[in-house]
């Protein structure tokens, strides 16, 4: 699995001041893909970009592939 990041620098005298260098991180179309033991990969470099909010979008899992572990923590 490869992470990309793509990064955007939007400016609108629209938003609130509140916004300004407002960091979203996306993660999307994962496809169960894992990043290590408990996606610790995926999560560390999330936690270096430091955002301020995640969104999550797109498929995460793959209806063909059931096979997934489930980690009830």
């Amino acid at each position: 699995m490869t992470i990309d990041v793509t990064r955007y620098t939007i400016l609108n005298d629209r938003l609130f001041r509140v916004f300004n260098n407002y960091k979203i991180a996306v993660v999307s179309d994962l496809h169960n893909a894992k990043t290590g033991e408990d996606n610790s990969h995926l999560v560390s470099f999330i936690e270096k970009e430091n955002p301020d909010m995640i969104a999550i979008t797109g498929d995460l899992v793959d209806a063909s592939k059931t096979d997934m572990e489930v980690n009830s923590r």
